[in-house]
């Protein structure tokens, strides 16, 4: 038995309102992801922060602990991989200071008194189906402003993975 589908443009205000509610609910859904990614990326930049911390904390301390006396006075001399692992944990920890820092232009959702404003009352006041529509188109528009910062802060982080790695290959050459 093959399915019967009306012919386009028969298609009733029932089925259109649903297939703006069904757009709308899609826009959303996209938002939540994108704020969920976000929260994501943070989360990785923290331990990523937290683990440079502990990395120059334990294996910095033992390389650096081979100092030499000149003069009387203690004498700081660092080789290429302490150097390495120095300028690696610099680039990770700006890069996450990168992760944090605050940006304009982030938008996850809708403020409820400008839809009622716009959509419910006053001269603009219009149908669901078309409050629908442009609520949709709304939310397309914002995960499109959002993907550029994403993709930023995403490149960001494996900035800071990739200087956290460095960072602690570097120290474990300096004390082999």
């Amino acid at each position: 038995m093959k399915n019967e589908y009306p012919p386009i443009g028969a298609q009733s205000e029932q089925d259109r309102l649903e297939i703006l509610r069904l757009a709308y609910e899609q826009g959303l859904r996209g938002l939540d992801s994108q704020d969920a990614t976000l929260s994501s990326i943070r989360q990785s930049g923290a331990a990523i922060a937290a683990l440079n911390g502990l990395t120059a904390a334990f294996l910095g301390r033992q390389a650096l602990e081979d100092q030499r006396v000149a003069f009387g006075l203690r004498m700081l001399s660092l080789g290429i991989f302490e150097w390495i692992a120095v300028l690696a944990l610099v680039t990770s920890v700006v890069s996450v200071v990168q992760l944090f820092r605050p940006r304009d232009g982030w938008i996850f959702h809708f403020e409820p008194s400008r839809v009622i404003d716009q959509f419910a009352f006053g001269p603009k006041a219009t149908n669901l189906a078309k409050t629908y529509e442009v609520l949709a188109r709304f939310a397309e528009e914002n995960y499109n402003s959002n993907g550029p910062l994403l993709r930023r802060l995403f490149r960001w982080l494996v900035l800071a993975i990739i200087a956290f790695c460095v960072h602690v290959c570097s120290w474990l050459a300096s004390l082999a």
